[in-house]
């Protein structure tokens, strides 16, 4: 092809040569060629074609029809398939007529019929009285002139004459019923079938050729836009398919029985079909389509089902504007004839895809019934129909079918005893065994159809509108009972009596006693209305049944309508129970039930019919004769359980208020009912009927006087023994739970019931039930709103039988479920299921067992209930039940429903009401325990301190909901309670509260605090406070747990508990308690560590002696009360505002060292009180730890006594005897530090700043004696003479100061220096030997280079250079010696300090002066030359001075002079000391010159 280079001009010379050709075989080559060129020039041509045909295309039609070689039209058609590429081309072949010829090709292909086509060939059929076979005239259609002329021939017959050359191509041919002769080649029928010669394609691929030809010429002339606009007019080749002609044509092919054909064949009928023209829709079926789609045996149908599909939904009837019905009906439908309703209804409402694979396999469902056997039947029956033009269209492909309608539908054999009512057979749905759980739709539809058919069905069989059975009976005077043989003889009877004959005025008489008899004949009596009756027995019952599914299933779309047939039940139900046809009963009475629970309208409307008389006879009547011994599968059984849920029903649904109950529920009239409840709760063989019949008691709660009724009659027994029946693993019959109840109120409508063979789950359900059932009548009030006084034994009852823990669950479970429904907005089914956990959960436990602080129950106790129930089920006096006792219950310590041995035993969170609890224990405590009115008062007082104290974040709400029963101690009042047992009872109600602490505290402590109210329990504590202090008074094991109570409020609520003790009358309470109470302060050591942290506590603590009362119970008791004891008045002195105040009470009775170990380490204070010693910081010998314990226990004694503890606890304190005459600062004794300086000191710095306090102190105000603590809380007393202890201080702090040089900084960076420097300022006398001891102190600081620097800051280099300027003997040379070791240090500002101060000046005046009187004149004037020459290096002014020393005489004179015999090495006297070995000093920190 690639050298073809002018593609239009080589195909054109191509059809020019395949014109001028005769050779079938060159035109076939021709042909061929033409098509690649088509195929592989597509570009190039389209150029051409794009708007215009090929003009050769007419010519290829007629060539195609006219050809007598098969392979020329192979090649023909395969040419159009490329030339249909281009759309031109499809027009031109469309104008010229070119599909025609196509559908007459695919037509050829009925001449070779498939084997598998199903074809119904009569054997015999009827011709003019003479029997034909198929092979003889019957489709004979054809005559040849060359042949017998009077004798029709098959088709086979003339191709096997053509073959043997009998006759010839040109031979003439006639067409039965036609008059005119025609050569072969224009008869297309035999022209297309045996006219053609050569190998080629065979017929069925032709057809299939054809079909795709057509199939293409459509999809290019769409019918719809992209966007879905039809076009307009529709385009020509589907009007030309449309036409009558070519649609039988097309329709007619799937007789072929060849799939690959129909199905080309359906794929063209599908897209005809989406040109969505309904009009032309109509054509199709009078084709036949729905006989030849339906009859087609093959499985390739879904295509044809698209097509039934599309074909269904465009009819008429659904598509009518009718206002008055518009529904769909299947017998409206075109299919009605050929297909079952369930098929045509299947077809309506799934896709075509589910009808194919329905149509092809086996379905037997409550929505359709079809198989293999019913399809063939089908095809059978259509094949009947349409066999003679099967035959017909063999010989005479051309022939079109002529429609003729069934004389009558297809009938189904499978299909005569079921009962079809809207979309479902009934017998189907109804067995629920194959179908459960079938999805309905459109139930009042489906509901509506039942009754219509239930309707015809009572119309047909009834024999008088008004006659009834007990009307009949009654006329002849006879009972139900009576057989066939007495209504006989009553008939004959009455009719002698009564006959016009004898009677002329008797006749109305013998006309109702003929009607009673036919009436009781046609019913009762003759064999055929027995068999009538039978069948409409099943048909009525199946009715029946379907009605109580769809109210089982569709209760809730159901509820929208009126149930309109109550009084035909109610005829049906006093017909049948004369009958005893129970089945029947059963179904009636469960539609009643059914019906009446899904609304309240239908209740109403039932009791209105009369129906509730007749159900109450009924279920009086039934229930007389079940017994014990009734087999469980007894009809009458159900029956009465659907009777006693309509009840239930009727009851619930209807107002509390209506005439018809409350006339009957208020009057004797209600006796029998209620004996046929308390019966029927006896057969236990029937767990429905025990379930119908405790829903109609829950129900009936709003008539008080029912259920006091009930009670009295025992039924109490009757609900225990069926809570004891609740089976753990059995689970609950979920049935129960997966019903709508958004229309009614929870726990009253009772669901469907299930079948008595799921006996475990239901009997649980039952158990469900019954607790219910028992908090409603729990709850019934009178007018007034308080409660009935059967509900008040009820509730006795349940207290002593399931005790008060479970009792009192189950009275307020209802009460529960709706408050948790309403607070957490639940649904209607939520709220049930969670009514149905919680009553559950309490089955549960009476099922198994529990022992919880709040539940206590066991197997033993369950079995000692069984046997009580069982002894007293017959009793109806409830009054006998307090002879019920648990024995493990005896003992039991029972407070505000909580045992609290058991909440000792385990965990806190099954209590729900602590706050309760807590009030309810103390409560019990306070009944019990013998206290005055001090303690009222004083609980009085706490309880207003508190609620002030905690203001918004609590509020005491509990006292007011508290019963004496809550704090009795035991179960119940018939359980008493013994006073001696109160002892051991108060350990454990001290522990509950402990562990209700614990619990609370952790529950904050999880929560982080967040919006959390100060916990209920311990504001409880913290207001019973003065009882537990009264209580520590009867024994030491209550003394140790409220101990532990006070420690751990202490320990979580240290603030709050520690306010709370700080009121007056209290805290007074607790330390009279604390003294006279021999084990509480043992016990309250560990509280009182942590209360004592609180500063505003200590002090009250403090000021009322509690120091005195800490030191005498240490020192009075073993080693471990002395390190508790210490530890706590350790604590104490740490805390940061009360705590000095506290130091100083200790220090009364401890000397400095003991004080000093208590504040870093008890133990190291104990071990000093052990010890014996005598060092400059501590005395201590056996003697004074005598003396302490007798000093301590002497004032403990005191206040004991005192009324007043606040002034006499200031007063009471210690002399030592072994401290007489010593002096104390900063804890060191300093007579003996002075005569051994190397001892070892634990706080040197601090010693030294307590000795220049004490001496600018005794110079600033002179005293006799002094006793005081500086800020670090070191001691100081002494009381000697103000002049005597000025010296002996000064002169330690001098040793100290000599001794440890690098104490020296400390002196500048404590403000020690300063001190020093004002005590000079102070000094109002002449020079004495402390003034001394301060300028050698002054003398030593000059060595340290900050100290010269803090002088110079403080003015103290002034004022020692007026010392200077003074000339004072003593002073002089010290001052010269000080100012010239200040000049040593050249890195300081001291000698420009000097020289700004006119130290020059004041020098060179001395050495031209000499003053009389001055002790060590030359020494001075050596420290006044070398000061200048110190001056003289200043690097800032010392050229300055150089230069007006020059111009000086006396420095001239001066400054040559050899002093160094005038000068020590030592400017001043050295203290003698010993070496002594110093553990808290390194050797550089001892002045070498010292050693």
């Amino acid at each position: 092809m690639k050298q073809v280079d002018d593609a239009i001009t080589f195909f054109q010379s191509l059809y020019r040569k395949m014109l001028e050709t005769k050779e079938d075989e060159d035109i076939k080559i021709y042909l061929d060629v033409m098509s690649m060129i088509c195929r592989h020039k597509h570009e190039e041509l389209l150029k051409w074609w794009s708007d215009r045909a090929f003009y050769g295309v007419q010519y290829l039609v007629q060539m195609l029809e006219r050809t007598r070689c098969k392979g020329v039209r192979d090649s023909i058609l395969a040419c159009f398939h490329d030339l249909f590429a281009f759309r031109a081309n499809c027009e031109e072949f469309i104008t010229c007529g070119g599909p025609a010829v196509l559908l007459k090709f695919a037509a050829c292909v009925h001449v070779e019929r498939h084997s598998g086509n199903h074809v119904v060939r009569t054997d015999k059929m009827i011709e003019a009285g003479k029997e034909t076979t198929y092979e003889q005239q019957e489709y004979r259609l054809w005559y040849c002139s060359e042949l017998e002329e009077d004798r029709a021939y098959l088709l086979s017959e003339i191709q096997e004459s053509l073959h043997a050359q009998k006759i010839r191509p040109s031979s003439y041919f006639r067409l039965k019923d036609e008059e005119q002769w025609k050569p072969l080649s224009e008869f297309p029928q035999l022209h297309l079938t045996i006219g053609l010669q050569g190998k080629g394609m065979t017929h069925v691929d032709v057809s299939v050729t054809c079909l795709k030809l057509i199939y293409k010429l459509c999809r290019l002339f769409p019918s719809f836009s992209e966007n879905g606009i039809p076009f307009l007019p529709v385009s020509r080749i589907k009007r030309n398919l449309w036409s009558r002609s070519c649609l039988s044509h097309i329709v007619q092919l799937m007789l072929s029985g060849h799939e690959s054909v129909v199905d080309e064949a359906v794929k063209l009928l599908m897209e005809m079909l989406h040109s969505g023209d309904t009009v032309s829709l109509r054509k199709l079926y009078k084709t036949g389509f729905f006989f030849f789609a339906l009859g087609y045996p093959r499985s390739n149908v879904h295509g044809i089902s698209w097509i039934l599909k599309r074909i269904h939904l465009d009819q008429d009837f659904y598509r009518r504007d009718s206002l008055v019905d518009n529904s769909f009906s299947p017998r409206r439908s075109i299919l009605y004839d050929l297909l079952p309703e369930s098929l045509i209804c299947f077809l309506h409402r799934h896709t075509s895809e589910n009808f194919a694979e329905m149509f092809l396999g086996d379905t037997n469902n409550p929505e359709a019934i079809w198989h293999n056997k019913m399809r063939r039947h089908l095809i059978y029956e259509i094949s009947r129909h349409v066999s003679d033009f099967t035959f017909v269209l063999r010989e005479n492909i051309l022939a079109e079918y002529e429609y003729s309608p069934l004389l009558s539908p297809v009938q189904y054999a499978e299909l005569q005893e079921e009962i079809w009512c809207h979309n479902f057979y009934l017998r189907n749905l109804c067995n629920t065994d194959l179908f459960p759980n079938w999805p309905i739709h459109e139930p009042f539809e489906i509901l509506r159809s039942i009754i219509e058919r239930w309707s015809e069905q009572t119309t047909q069989g009834s024999t008088s509108s008004t006659m009834t059975s007990d009307l009949a009976f009654k006329k002849l005077g006879l009972e139900k009972t009576d057989d066939a043989q007495e209504v006989r003889s009553a008939y004959r009877r009455l009719a002698v009596q009564l006959h016009p004959d004898k009677n002329p005025n008797g006749r109305a008489e013998f006309e109702e006693v003929q009607s009673a008899y036919e009436f009781l004949s046609k019913e009762y009596l003759d064999s055929d209305s027995q068999d009538c009756y039978l069948s409409r027995s099943k048909e009525t019952l199946l009715l029946l049944r379907a009605q109580s599914i769809l109210f089982r299933r569709c209760g809730a779309s159901l509820s929208l309508y009126r149930y309109p047939c109550y009084q035909s039940l109610c005829r049906l139900i006093e017909k049948e129970m004369s009958r005893g046809n129970h089945e029947i009963l059963c179904a009636a009475f469960e539609i009643i039930a059914l019906s009446t629970s899904v609304d309240r309208g239908n209740a109403h409307e039932y009791v209105l019919s009369g129906g509730y008389l007749l159900l109450k006879e009924s279920l009086w009547k039934l229930s007389s004769e079940l017994e014990g011994s009734t087999k469980r599968e007894d009809l009458r059984l159900r029956a009465c359980a659907f009777i006693c849920q309509a009840l239930s029903a009727i009851v619930d649904q209807e107002d509390s208020k209506s005439e018809i109950l409350l006339s009957d529920f208020s009057s004797e009239a209600r006796v029998s009912l209620l004996q046929c409840m308390e019966h029927t709760l006896e057969l236990d063989q029937s767990p429905a009927l025990i379930t119908a019949t405790l829903y109609f008691c829950l129900n009936i709660c709003k008539f008080k006087d029912a259920v006091k009724d009930l009670l009295s009659r025992g039924v109490l027994w009757n609900f225990l023994r069926l809570l004891l029946t609740y089976e753990v693993g059995a689970g609950i019959a979920r049935q129960y739970l997966e019903q709508d109840f958004e229309r009614f109120e929870l726990y009253t409508k009772m669901p469907p019931l299930l079948y008595d063979e799921q006996v475990a789950s239901i009997q649980n359900w039952q158990s469900i039930v019954t607790l219910w059932l028992l908090s409603k009548w729990s709850n019934v009030l009178e007018e007034d709103g308080s409660l009935t006084y059967a509900s008040l034994q009820l509730r006795e009852s349940l207290n002593a039988c399931l005790t008060p823990s479970i009792g009192s669950r189950v009275i307020f479970l209802c009460e529960e479920i709706e408050m948790e429904a309403s607070h957490k907005s639940l649904s209607r089914s939520q709220a049930l299921d969670c009514a149905t956990q919680k009553a559950a959960d309490i089955l549960i436990i009476i099922a198994t067992k529990s022992e919880s602080p709040s539940c206590l129950w066991n197997m033993q106790m369950r079995t000692r209930l069984q046997s009580y129930i069982t002894s007293r089920r017959r009793d109806i006096s409830q009054s006998s039940i307090q002879d019920l006792m648990y024995e493990n219950l005896q003992n039991e310590i029972y407070i505000a429903e909580t045992y609290l041995r058991l909440l000792a035993q385990s965990a806190c969170e099954d209590v729900e009401d602590r706050h309760k609890l807590c009030y309810c224990i103390f409560r019990f405590i306070l009944s019990h325990h013998h206290h005055n009115d001090e303690i009222e008062v004083l609980l009085r007082d706490a309880r207003e301190h508190v609620s002030l104290m905690l203001a918004d974040a609590w509020r005491d709400d509990v006292s007011c909901s508290v019963s004496e029963s809550d704090f009795h101690g035991r179960v119940s009042m018939q359980y008493r309670y013994k006073q001696e047992q109160f002892d051991g009872d108060l350990i454990l109600a001290l522990d509950a509260i402990r562990i209700i602490l614990a619990h609370e505290h952790q529950l904050l402590f999880d929560t982080k605090g967040i919006n959390i109210r100060f916990p209920p329990c311990a504001a409880q504590c913290l207001q019973w406070i003065p009882l537990l202090l009264s209580v520590t008074t009867m024994s030491i094991k209550a003394c140790k747990c409220i101990s532990l109570i006070f420690l751990d409020l202490a320990r979580m609520y240290k603030t709050q508990l520690a306010c709370s003790l700080r009121s007056p009358d209290l805290m007074d309470f607790f330390m009279i308690v604390g003294r006279t109470c021999d084990g509480l302060m043992t016990e309250l050591i560990g509280c009182l560590q942590e209360l004592l942290s609180d500063g505003d506590f200590l002090e009250e603590f403090r000021s009322r002696g509690g120091v005195i009362d800490l030191l005498a119970w240490s020192l009075s008791g073993d080693e471990e009360h002395l390190t508790r004891g210490l530890s706590t008045l350790a604590c104490a002195m740490k805390e940061s505002l009360y705590g000095p105040r506290v130091r100083k009470d200790v220090s009364r009775w401890f000397p400095p060292a003991l004080l000093r170990g208590l504040s870093s380490s008890p133990a190291d204070c104990i071990a000093l009180l052990r010890s014996t010693t005598r060092s400059a910081e501590f005395i201590w010998n056996k003697n004074c730890l005598d003396e302490l314990q007798a000093g301590v226990c002497r004032a403990h004694t005191e206040l004991k006594k005192s009324g007043n503890c606040k002034e006499l606890h200031d007063k009471l304190k210690i002399e030592y005897s072994a401290y007489d005459d010593l002096m104390i600062v900063g804890d060191i004794f300093i007579d003996i530090f002075v005569k051994d300086p190397m001892a070892k000191l634990s706080n040197p710095t601090g010693f030294l700043d307590a000795l220049v306090s004490a001496i600018l102190t005794l110079i600033e105000q002179p005293v006799e004696e002094m006793e005081t603590f500086d800020e670090s809380g070191l001691l100081t007393k002494f009381g000697r003479n103000d002049r005597q202890a000025l010296d002996r201080i000064a002169e330690a702090l001098f040793t100290l100061l000599r001794i440890r040089s690098t104490l020296t900084a400390h002196l500048s960076r404590s403000g020690s220096l300063q001190k020093i420097q004002r005590s000079f300022q102070l000094f109002t006398s002449t020079t004495t030997r402390s003034e001394m001891i301060l300028l050698k102190i002054f003398r030593i600081a000059s060595d340290n280079a900050e100290c010269v620097e803090a002088l110079i800051a403080s003015q103290g280099v002034k004022l020692i250079l007026d010392f200077i300027r003074d000339r004072t003997s003593l002073r002089l040379v010290p001052a010269l010696d000080i100012l010239r070791a200040c000049l040593a240090h050249e890195d300081t500002s001291i000698s420009r300090h000097l020289i700004d101060l006119g130290a020059l000046k004041i020098l060179l005046d001395l050495l031209e002066e000499s003053p009389a009187g001055i002790h060590d004149y030359a020494v001075a004037r050596v420290h006044a030359i070398e000061m200048i020459k110190q001056l003289e290096r200043d690097p800032s002014r010392g050229s300055v001075i150089r230069s007006l020393l020059e111009s000086c005489q006396v420095w001239q004179s001066c400054k040559n002079q050899k002093h160094d015999l005038f000068i020590s090495t030592q400017s001043h006297n050295l203290l003698q000391i010993a070496a002594a070995k110093d553990s808290n000093s390194s050797p550089d920190e001892i002045d070498s010159s010292v050693l």
